[in-house]
């Protein structure tokens, strides 16, 4: 079987489908010229880490102790000490070495990694799914794709070329293409949901998108998470360091699209102006300057109303997205690929009603969710006619989910998913 994405929820999945058994393909894009945020992790991630067999690599990796976070939404900066959390203090991670750690785990386990894929097109193939699949790069460069434990039609494993190639791979102007065959797929491709958005019809709540930057980390400014907000939108800032950790912050200025065209958000210059205009965050951070590159990506809230079907299921944000600011994150992706991976175990025994069980659950969350994001974005009164707070003040309608077709204890027959090449933003 197959898992798009090599983030939290797809590494946990195929993890749990191999060590169940299961003959697993991970297939994950390239992400080494899209760093993701850095991001405070819960104490709740202790138990899930042990599990993926991590955990003692993530402590000599160093990821400093989170102290809490310093807040000043609708009210003066106030600080939140995370000593007094129940489980206690958590971490400030870099993600793209715990994602790296998360992702040797997979492959320990057995299951076969794909680096540097994009997912291009999928269509039903007998029980299960034939999947197009392109490794970019230029015309003529090295981007062949290495030996990936594709699927055959016989249901075996490709074993690759002597020179680390797939065998059905074909050249292509934008890179080498293959194809293979899975009996079930998962979509764990983040808010992209290479799949999962094409077959489950997302309900959005928002456009929320992120612009985001690294920056060196002054040494006066304490590895915690800051957040603050804005009139035409809010900051987030996180900065870590150690001993194997280089010292830097991620910052982050959340807001719409429109909002963000017109300050000129996703320019250094305008960025930078906005965020010289924050009350603590530029303070806190030593007043640094125009940062050297930008990241825009989707942070929008959304929730598939199906989340599985015939041969395939979606995990973390490919099914249901939250707000960053309900730091939900890489514990509730972790416990998704878990959770998914038992109900596909049973599901290719005929078996639906586990997911069926986790889609209600997932609805259910969704719809309390909204509520509470309604009400803690509802705080915020300084700027009642500002774009960005008007749209959030506004009534949420209904439970914010489309009713769920009377198919929960089976699956939903699956259309043709073809020709949507797109980035995945694993979670």
């Amino acid at each position: 079987m197959a898992v798009i994405g090599a983030g939290p929820a797809g590494c946990a999945a195929a993890f749990a489908l191999r060590a169940g058994g299961a003959q697993v393909a991970l297939l994950g894009e390239d992400r080494r010229d899209r760093p993701r945020m850095d991001e405070s992790l819960p104490a709740e991630a202790r138990p899930l880490l042990r599990r993926l067999g991590v955990w003692e690599e993530f402590g000599r990796d160093g990821h400093p102790a989170s102290p809490g976070i310093a807040s000043a939404w609708a009210a003066d900066l106030t600080f939140g000490d995370a000593f007094t959390a129940p489980l206690g203090r958590g971490w400030l991670v870099d993600r793209d070495r715990l994602d790296a750690s998360l992702m040797a785990a997979a492959r320990s386990a057995g299951a076969t990694v794909l680096q540097g894929v994009r997912v291009t097109g999928a269509r039903r193939d007998g029980d299960g799914w034939r999947l197009s699949l392109l490794r970019p790069g230029p015309a003529g460069g090295d981007c062949s794709l290495p030996h990936t434990g594709a699927v055959d039609d016989d249901g075996s494993l490709l074993r690759g070329c002597d020179d680390g190639s797939l065998p059905a791979a074909r050249d292509d102007p934008a890179g080498a293409s293959a194809t293979m065959r899975a009996e079930f797929v998962v979509d764990a491709s983040g808010r992209a949901g290479v799949l999962a958005r094409s077959l489950g019809g997302p309900v959005q709540a928002d456009r929320l998108m992120c612009v985001h930057a690294r920056l060196d980390r002054p040494p006066e400014a304490a590895c915690r998470t800051l957040l603050e907000s804005a009139e035409d939108g809010w900051w987030y800032a996180a900065a870590v360091g150690g001993a194997s950790l280089p010292g830097r912050v991620t910052v982050g200025f959340f807001s719409d699209p429109d909002v963000i065209r017109r300050t000129s958000a996703a320019t250094p210059g305008g960025w930078h102006r906005l965020l010289r205009r924050t009350r603590h965050v530029f303070d806190l951070l030593g007043g640094p300057g125009p940062p050297p590159a930008l990241r825009t990506v989707p942070a929008a809230s959304h929730c598939l109303t199906r989340l599985y079907g015939e041969s395939w299921a979606a995990a973390g944000d490919a099914g249901s997205a939250l707000d960053p600011l309900s730091s939900a994150g890489v514990v509730t992706a972790l416990r998704s690929g878990f959770e998914v991976a038992e109900g596909v175990r049973a599901a290719l025994s005929g078996q639906y009603g586990v997911l069926a069980a986790l889609q209600r659950r997932a609805h259910a969350r969704y719809t309390s969710y909204l509520l509470e994001r309604r009400d803690h974005y509802g705080i915020e009164t300084r700027w009642p006619d500002a774009p960005f707070w008007l749209r959030r003040a506004a009534r949420t309608r209904g439970s914010g989910l489309i009713p769920t077709p009377g198919w929960d204890d089976g699956p939903a027959p699956s259309p043709e998913v073809q020709g949507r090449p797109g980035r995945s933003s694993p979670s």
